[in-house]
Parts: structure tokens; sequence; C-alpha cells
């Protein structure tokens, strides 16, 4: 069978949470889509233990055909879209202003994933209530205050796949 149909299984194989799966379901349709967003997902949250050799453990797991993982393999090792001297960078209020004003939904699980505390999330929501570029704004600033040395572009960039916002935003912002 072939990988598309079994997204499901395969983000049970890898271990990710029932949130992150049907997340991953609710905003990509395409079931291919759906298990190379998964195994994003894993590659993100397992450092080190994302390894070529447990992601075919959790293939045969899942009853995947592991032919095809040396194209699953070179997927979720895409490079950054960014350029190399930018992703180090932390970016500054004029990139978070175009980065938020691109960015529609999504923005408070941004805000989660960057580690903004829930409760300062909700006081920007209560300040800016009809206004969401101003909410991903301020939520993105508060990101950056509090993780100053580890505010980068590489840092959003992850945060982005991990919640489903497209990461060529990122690169917009930078023209």
């Amino acid at each position: 069978m072939k990988i598309g149909y079994k997204s499901i299984l395969l983000g049970q194989a890898l271990e990710l949470s029932d949130s992150d799966i049907q997340q991953i379901q609710n905003v990509y349709s395409h079931t291919a889509t759906q298990s190379l967003m998964i195994c994003f997902k894993w590659k993100l949250q397992s450092g080190d233990k994302a390894t070529f050799k447990n992601l075919e453990m959790a293939f045969m797991r899942a009853d995947i055909d592991t032919d095809i993982l040396e194209s699953v393999n070179k997927a979720v090792d895409i490079v950054s879209c960014l350029p190399p001297d930018v992703l180090d960078m932390q970016p500054d209020d004029k990139h978070l202003n175009q980065i938020s004003s691109r960015i529609e939904t999504e923005h408070i699980h941004l805000g989660v994933e960057l580690e903004v505390p829930w409760s300062r999330i909700e006081q920007i929501i209560a300040e800016n209530l009809v206004d969401v570029h101003r909410q991903c704004f301020e939520i993105m600033k508060q990101w950056r205050q509090r993780k100053v040395w580890h505010a980068t572009f590489r840092r959003l960039e992850k945060a982005f796949i991990c919640v489903g916002i497209n990461p060529d935003i990122l690169k917009q912002s930078l023209k």
C-alpha cells in the first residue's frame, strides 16, 4: 500500500501525538503531503533520534513499503528555503511586521510553538481583539524578546513547519 493512505499509522508509529497528527490532517488535504509533513514533524521533534534506521522501523510498524524510503529520506532532509547567511540572524521589527501580514491563521499555535507563555498570548489577544495582524506581530515580538539568543530565522522556520505555516513566508519577508 502507498504511504499516503497510511499517514495516521505512520504518525502513530513515529510516536507523534494524536493532536499533532490531527492538526496535520486538518491543514493538508492530500494524504501524501500529510505523510511528508508527519515526517517533517517527527524529524523536528526527535532531533538526534531522527535517523534513517528509526524511520525505516516506523515504516515497517505501519506496514508501509520501505522501498520508497530513499525519496522520503531526501524529502525530510530538505535544506532550508532561506539563504544560509540569514538562518542565524534575528528578525527585526520590519521582518516580523512583513511576516505577520502574511499569516492569516495559526498565529496562536505559532506562539505556543515558540514557547511564548499562554498568559502572555491571552493578554496580547485581549489587547488587540480585532487586529489579527497585530496579534501575530506582538506574539512573535514577545518570542524575540524572551528568547534573545535563540530568536533566529532558523527557529522561526522550524516553528512554521511544526504548525503548518508555509516557511516561504520568511523568504518573502527578506525582499
